[in-house]
């Protein structure tokens, strides 16, 4: 039966209790909120009447579970996936004859609206528009060959654009290829016979822009941010500490940020597009986390706060209001009650960069830097996987953990380090052997 837990409190104020409802032996229970129900007038009901809600509430809770209408995000996702490949699915069906740009516009990016993210979404659509529709938007889908989308592919790269945009525009046409193949639309998917574009030989290295940071550049960044005003002070300092994305840090209210347990709930993102402008949306792998901070930090969020009351209560003495009202967001567009635009971290990195000499410095180089220095310090990856907030630990491996030169010059006294032990063990056995042929 559904039961609730003890009365709770959030971070503002709020009373409310958990009911649950079990799913079966070792798996997480269906759950939601429930909070203290107010009169129409917005006055609180009795302990008395708050707890005769909440057994309502409760009792119908079970009987949703029961009839099968509460799912869990999982059982959500799955209902929605298939959904939305009976819906591509009948759409397919009903095309004759469907061109690359019918089968693109009409049924495979109709999907993405439901699966991506809208910067993803976004994206996907650029490269269909600028680089793929253009040259093969005509052809019909079951015409098209492998030759013919290597040969797009190579174009693109000789165009003079990157290797990550090129995998990109890979992924591009073998989603949409593959899609195309497993509703039926084609009998094969070309991207088969399309490998995804490889580094050339002659490619130069990665520059230094590319690469993490090491802990004494970041401890010189930090040393730079003291010249610097409060918000970014906090802002940068909050970043190398957590690891967060751009989106996530620009999307963060007060609420969020609880000093006592010195930690801050990453929960929403902040995004733009040149469609939707700026909006609001889930972080990147769709589920909340809480990520531990440090004093230092803590102290200049603390500080960013009151700097921003102040300045609230200044504006209300101005204006003759008696009501001081601040900003829910932690990093507001100064003056205003919104927040700020998720591009701005990047106009600001680059203006720093250039003033501090610090080539590359970009707020996703801060994300590389604190994921690799904690991995490269004996953190589980795992953990850290966690905390950067992937879906996938091989992602956490591939992209942030970097190898310095310090960790190469590392390798090699570990190695001769390791074979002069190996040694020393080997010559004090023979000279052991030896003593004791002598002994004899």
């Amino acid at each position: 039966m559904a039961s609730a837990t003890k009365l709770r409190t959030t971070k503002d104020g709020r009373r409310y209790w958990i009911i649950q409802a079990s799913r079966g032996r070792g798996q997480s229970p269906y759950s939601k909120r429930f909070y203290w129900p107010t009169k129409t007038s917005g006055e609180p009901y009795s302990e008395k009447r708050a707890l005769e809600e909440l057994e309502k509430a409760v009792s119908q809770f079970q009987k949703d579970v029961d009839a099968g209408l509460i799912k869990n995000n999982a059982e959500k996702k799955e209902l929605r996936e298939a959904e939305e490949k009976k819906a591509a699915e009948e759409k397919a069906k009903q095309a004759q004859l469907l061109t690359v740009r019918q089968y693109a516009e009409g049924v495979w990016m109709a999907g993405k609206e439901l699966e991506l993210a809208e910067t993803t979404r976004s994206s996907y659509q650029m490269f269909l528009d600028k680089y793929v529709l253009p040259e093969i938007g005509n052809s019909l889908l079951k015409d098209v060959n492998a030759s013919m989308l290597k040969k797009l592919l190579l174009d693109f790269q000789k165009s003079g654009m990157s290797l990550s945009s090129a995998r990109t525009l890979h992924v591009v046409l073998r989603g949409l290829f593959d899609s195309a193949f497993k509703d039926g639309s084609i009998p094969i998917s070309p991207m088969l016979w399309v490998d995804r574009p490889k580094k050339p030989k002659n490619a130069p290295a990665a520059s230094e822009a590319d690469q993490a940071f090491v802990e004494d550049e970041l401890v010189y960044i930090m040393d730079c941010l003291s010249h610097e005003p409060l918000k970014w002070r906090a802002y940068i300092n909050l970043a190398i500490d957590t690891g967060c994305r751009r989106g996530e840090l620009t999307a963060l209210k007060w609420s969020d940020i609880n000093s006592n347990d010195e930690t801050v709930t990453v929960e929403r993102s902040l995004q733009y597009t040149p469609e939707k402008g700026v909006y609001i949306g889930t972080p990147k792998n769709g589920t909340e986390r809480v990520i531990d901070i440090g004093a230092e930090t803590v102290a200049l969020l603390n500080a960013l706060h009151d700097d921003q009351t102040e300045r609230a209560k200044k504006r209300a003495e101005k204006t003759g209001k008696k009501v001081v009202h601040l900003s829910p967001w932690v990093f507001n567009q100064d003056g205003t009650d919104e927040p700020m635009h998720p591009d701005s971290p990047t106009r600001y990195f680059k203006k720093f960069g250039d003033k501090y000499g610090i080539t590359g410095f970009h707020p996703h180089r801060i994300r590389h830097s604190s994921a690799s220095i904690a991995i490269r310090n004996g953190v589980d990856v795992a953990a850290v996987s966690k905390r950067l907030g992937h879906s996938d630990i091989n992602i956490t491996l591939r992209t942030y953990v970097h190898a310095t030169d310090r960790d190469v010059r590392a390798a090699g006294q570990t190695v001769r380090a390791a074979l002069a032990s190996k040694k020393a063990e080997q010559e004090k056995k023979v000279s052991g052997e030896n003593n004791n042929a002598e002994g004899q």
